[in-house]
C-alpha cells in the first residue's frame, strides 16, 4: 500500500486523473446514464471525501488495492474466523403471500388484506460489503467490491479457485460489469453469468 493515503483536501497528488461525469439535458451529472455516448462529458464537481474516511475517502492505484485483496481473499491478512465471518453471505426476512393457504384467493378476490408467509432470502453480500458468490457445495466463486466517489470508480474481483484478482479504476462514474468482463478473458469460468447487472450502459 505504497501509493495509499487519505483523500485530504488541498493535498497535490504526482499523476493523479482528472475526474468527469456526464451531464443529461437538466445540466446535472449523473452517475449511471443510459446511452453514455449521447451525453456530453464535464467536469466532476468538488467533493471533499475526507469526511468518509471510516468506509473509504481515500486515494489508491489498481496495483495496491489488487495486493490487499489478494491478502484480504486469498492470503492470511485476517484470521480465519474473521474471513469467515467477513464473507459469511447475509440474509433478509421477506414477508411473501402464501398460496397454500385456503383463505388466499379468497381474500384476493375480496380485495382485503392478504395472508403472508416469512421468506428467507439472500443479499448476495458478505458482512463486510464484500460481493459473494458461492456454488452449490458453499464454497466461494467470486468476491468483489465496488467505491466511488463523485467523478471515480473502482472495482475489484477475486476468483479463489484460480487465484485472480483484477482491479480497475475509472475516473469517472461506471458500472462494475466492465470488471467482471476483464476477469472472464483471465478466467475459464463463465463469471458473467454469476453476477447479475441491473444496467448494462457504462
Amino acid at each position: 500500500m505504497a501509493h495509499t493515503q487519505g483523500d485530504t483536501h488541498g493535498r497535490l497528488i504526482l499523476h493523479r486523473a482528472k475526474q468527469y461525469v456526464r451531464v443529461t439535458r437538466r445540466k446535472k451529472p449523473k452517475y449511471y446514464v443510459r446511452h453514455a455516448d449521447m451525453h456530453p462529458l464535464a467536469n466532476a464537481p468538488f467533493v471533499d471525501n475526507s469526511y468518509k474516511f471510516a468506509g473509504g475517502g481515500i486515494v489508491s492505484t489498481a496495483s495496491d488495492i489488487a495486493g490487499l485483496a489478494h491478502h484480504c481473499i486469498l492470503g492470511d491478512f485476517f484470521k480465519p474466523h474473521i474471513k469467515r465471518l467477513m464473507l459469511e453471505e447475509t440474509t433478509y426476512t421477506q414477508d411473501i403471500p402464501d398460496p397454500q393457504n385456503p383463505g388466499f384467493y379468497l381474500f384476493i378476490f375480496l380485495k382485503k388484506k392478504r395472508i403472508y408467509i416469512s421468506e428467507e432470502k439472500k443479499t448476495g453480500y458478505g458482512k463486510i460489503g464484500w460481493r459473494v458468490v458461492y456454488d452449490h457445495k458453499k464454497r466461494l466463486k467470486l468476491a468483489g467490491h465496488s467505491g466511488g466517489a463523485c467523478g471515480g470508480t473502482s472495482h475489484v474481483v477475486v476468483i479463489p479457485d484460480e487465484e485472480l484478482v483484477v482491479c480497475i479504476l475509472i475516473n469517472m462514474r461506471a458500472n462494475p460489469q466492465i470488471c467482471y468482463e476483464i476477469a472472464q478473458l483471465f478466467s475459464e469460468k463463465e463469471i458473467l453469468r454469476w453476477v447479475p447487472f441491473r444496467n448494462k450502459q457504462n
